[in-house]
């Protein structure tokens, strides 16, 4: 049920809110210097919008199914083996789980980058993720999928800190209020923190995959443009992209368990 329930919440996620992710990563490869100018480029391309909407579709949806089954799985573990729920043990368990799937899907979200800071009528851009993974492979071959993994393992990190946040803050939100604004509610506190603290490692991220470059290097590049300002470009375009985002999943994965008999 937790796979389905987090498939289905991927899903609906990456529908509603693929452009602003494709603004953001394309601020953060240095493509669009603001969040208006993102917006208006997409704006006078539409057809844009949605380019690389596949990869990330795939990713999300496949990604959330897994996390959110294995997430489960290693709760249920810490009951197994008698291991209270603290949040160092949520936390751990959440982070190791978030390794795990971020291994899994690195290589999708490497495409999805591609795709996503380039524009259609850029000369040698990649039309399909098909020819998003050709040009892959053709330059780094199988190593090139795995660009940005260790700076990827900060969003496990930042994923891990939402999920014991949410856990700890969704039982303090009053029983009176009706389950999705529950579930909205401890969202939205608990990704707002989690994202500022961590977003650093998403430019780092952004800028291996895009250019093709080393963590060290990544950092120098960054640093060298505006101090650590910089690392927080695409901050705004991200913070409206992600929190209303997961609190889409979490009310959708929620509400399908709900459906589903799995949150008895």
């Amino acid at each position: 049920m937790d796979l389905l329930a987090g498939i289905s919440a991927g899903t609906v996620t990456t529908l509603v809110m693929h452009p602003l992710d494709l603004a953001k990563v394309r601020m953060q490869v240095g493509r669009s210097r603001t969040l208006g100018q993102a917006v208006g480029e997409l704006l006078g391309h539409p057809r844009d919008a949605y380019r690389g909407i596949a990869p990330n579709l795939i990713g999300n949806a496949a990604g959330w199914g897994v996390y959110f089954y294995l997430y489960r799985q290693a709760k249920n573990a810490l009951d197994a083996y008698g291991i209270q729920k603290t949040p160092l043990t949520l936390l751990s368990a959440s982070f190791s789980t978030g390794v795990l799937t971020q291994t899994l899907t690195n290589p999708i979200w490497v495409v999805k980058t591609v795709m996503l800071a380039s524009k259609r009528s850029d000369a040698n851009a990649a039309q399909t993720s098909w020819s998003a993974a050709r040009q892959i492979y053709k330059c780094d071959g199988p190593r090139g999928f795995f660009r940005g993994l260790i700076p990827g393992f900060g969003g496990t990190a930042q994923s891990a800190i939402h999920f014991v946040l949410y856990d700890l803050i969704k039982p303090h939100i009053s029983t009176d209020l009706p389950d999705p604004v529950r579930y909205i509610t401890s969202s939205f506190f608990s990704k707002s923190i989690a994202a500022v603290l961590m977003y650093p490692h998403q430019v780092l991220r952004a800028e291996m995959q895009f250019k093709r470059i080393g963590l060290v290097e990544a950092f120098r590049l960054v640093y060298q443009e505006n101090g650590f300002k910089a690392f927080y470009r695409g901050l705004s375009a991200n913070l409206l992209r992600v929190v209303p985002a997961v609190c889409l999943t979490m009310a959708t994965y929620e509400t399908t368990l709900d459906l589903l008999g799995g949150n008895k």
